[in-house]
C-alpha cells in the first residue's frame, strides 16, 4: 500500500516498505544515518500483520524517555479495543506484550543507540507488531493457547493500515498527556488494563521469567509485583535488552 494512502494524524509521515523487507534493519539504517525525521512511521505493507516503527526525538534522559512505552501500550490497547468485537478482553502485559483473551497477539519494542541511561538519546525507535491473520497454514487455529490473532478473535474486517492509523491517533493523545502531566497522570489507567491484576502471569527479569501479581508502578516506571508473597521490583530499563515477545 503506498504511504500516501495512509491517513495519519499531523506530525506523522508514512514510509512504506515491501512485505519481505527487514523493517527494524531498514529503520535503524535510516535513523543512524539521519535519513528520516522524527515522526516518520516506517511500516510493512504485509497484510497479515501490523508491523510499524515510529521515530521519536526525546528531549529528556534515556531513563525517563523509555517511559514512553506506557503511552505506546495504552494506545495499542485502545486501538485493539476499537477493532475487536465488544466483550473481547484486551490487556497489556508488562513491559511490552499485548494480550487478547489471555493470549499473545502482539507487542512493542524500543530501540536506541545510547546505553547510558543518564544521556539524552538522539532518537528512539518505537515498534508495534500485531498478528492480524494468524498462520494461514494452520488448519486448527485457536489450538495454540498462548498465541492468537485478531481474525481468530472475531475481527474479520481488521486491516493493518486501519489499525496503524487508529494506533497513531491514540498514541498522540496518550503521549501528550504523559509529556504534559507525567507518568502519574496515566499509571492508574495503565494498571487497570494490565495483565496480572487478578491472576499471576510471567514477567521478564534479567534474562529470566518471574511469576507474580501486578501491585503498582513506581514513579520511574518500574513494575512492582508480588511474587511468592513478597514484593519485587522489575526495572523498566530491561526494555532496552530487546522485546520479550516474538510473533
Amino acid at each position: 500500500m503506498p504511504s500516501q494512502d495512509l491517513n495519519l494524524p499531523p506530525l506523522f509521515t508514512g514510509m512504506g516498505f515491501a512485505p519481505d523487507a527487514n523493517l527494524p534493519g531498514e529503520a535503524l539504517y535510516r535513523a543512524t544515518r539521519r535519513r528520516m525525521d522524527p515522526g516518520t512511521v516506517c511500516y510493512s505493507q504485509r497484510p497479515d500483520q501490523l508491523d510499524a516503527i515510529i521515530m521519536l526525538a526525546p528531549e529528556t534522559e534515556l531513563s525517563h524517555a523509555i517511559q514512553v512505552i506506557y503511552p505506546l501500550m495504552l494506545a495499542a490497547n485502545d486501538a485493539l479495543g476499537a477493532t475487536l468485537p465488544p466483550g473481547v478482553a484486551v490487556h497489556m502485559a508488562w513491559p511490552d506484550r499485548l494480550f487478547v483473551n489471555g493470549a499473545l497477539a502482539g507487542g512493542l519494542a524500543l530501540f536506541t543507540q545510547q546505553e547510558d541511561l543518564s544521556t539524552v538519546p538522539d532518537w528512539i525507535l518505537a515498534r508495534i507488531s500485531i498478528d492480524i491473520m494468524g498462520n494461514p497454514k494452520n488448519p486448527f487455529p485457536g489450538e495454540t493457547l498462548d498465541r492468537t490473532s485478531l481474525y481468530e478473535e472475531g475481527a474479520g474486517e481488521a486491516s493493518a493500515p486501519a489499525l496503524l492509523e487508529s494506533f497513531c491517533r491514540y498514541f498522540l493523545n496518550w503521549l501528550d498527556r504523559w509529556q504534559r502531566d507525567g507518568l502519574v497522570s496515566i499509571k492508574d489507567l495503565w494498571l487497570e488494563r494490565a495483565a496480572g491484576r487478578d491472576s499471576q502471569v510471567s514477567f521478564p527479569n534479567d534474562g529470566t521469567l518471574v511469576r507474580g501479581l501486578v501491585t503498582d508502578l513506581t514513579d520511574t516506571g518500574d513494575l512492582i509485583i508480588t511474587s511468592d508473597g513478597k514484593p519485587q521490583t522489575l526495572k523498566l530499563s530491561g526494555l532496552l535488552a530487546g522485546p520479550s515477545w516474538e510473533l
